[in-house]
């Protein structure tokens, strides 16, 4: 098997004359936790976009698992084990919050019946570790908004993903909420063989709970390594501070 699970080679898009994502190169390996922080405008979440099927790439490629998914519909890159969750949640308005976790559920029936494991067992441990059990059966409409993005994050992790790619998954919440995040993370996907590509503005965080760090900007990839290493490099202090 590969060491690489995801590879992107020269994936370029444009907008008119501007260039959002500008021949970009990166590698996820089995088995990570990645940050992807920018300043506003880097081409974060359009580069989440390119991956995920949600808009085409202009030039360059997406391999995943060893198979090039450049430009297939987003249905057909989840269907082979990418997911993604929104920057602004979208749950199913008319749903509980249970009943929304249970549709991810639904998604990944064959992967939870291969693994022997009972799905609603999972979906319990889930809502009790972000305190989400004592809402199941409220609807999106009366829930917060840091519940709303906790739910978010359920659909997407429920879904048993071999790669996980999350949009801005900790607005609003403390480090201790975004630790029980990546508890989840490590039990449902990491301990499993998957990975998940955080893109977020809350550095504290990034720093914390990644294992490493890509930095864009303006389109651009201008750093990859450890969060201690990468946040110390000049490049990327310019890039959030400015040179002065």
């Amino acid at each position: 098997m590969s060491e690489t699970l995801l590879s992107v080679r020269n994936l370029t898009k444009r907008f008119g004359n501007f260039t959002v994502t500008d021949e970009i190169d990166l590698s996820i390996g089995f088995k990570e936790v990645v940050g992807l922080i920018g300043p506003n405008g880097a081409g974060k979440t359009t580069l989440i976009n390119i991956l995920s099927g949600f808009l085409p790439a202009d030039k360059g490629r997406v391999i995943f698992r060893g198979e090039d998914i450049t430009n297939l519909p987003a249905y057909k890159i989840a269907g082979k084990g990418l997911v993604r969750s929104f920057q602004l949640p979208r749950p199913f308005c008319t749903l509980t919050l249970l009943s929304n976790c249970e549709v991810s559920i639904v998604q990944a029936r064959d992967k939870y019946t291969s693994l022997g494991i009972d799905p609603k067992e999972i979906i319990d441990e889930v809502l009790q570790t972000l305190n989400l059990s004592e809402k199941k059966s409220l609807y999106p409409s009366k829930l917060s908004s840091i519940d709303l993005k906790l739910l978010e994050f359920c659909r997407a992790l429920l879904m048993k993903p071999d790669l996980l790619l999350l949009d801005e998954p900790f607005v609003g919440m403390s480090l201790q909420e975004a630790k029980k995040v990546r508890a989840l993370i490590d039990k449902y996907i990491v301990n499993d063989g998957g990975s998940v590509l955080i893109v977020e503005h809350n550095i504290p965080v990034v720093k914390a709970i990644c294992d490493r760090l890509i930095v864009m900007n303006l389109g651009k990839i201008i750093a990859d390594g450890k969060p201690v290493e990468v946040l110390q490099k000049p490049d990327v202090i310019a890039a959030y501070f400015g040179t002065d």
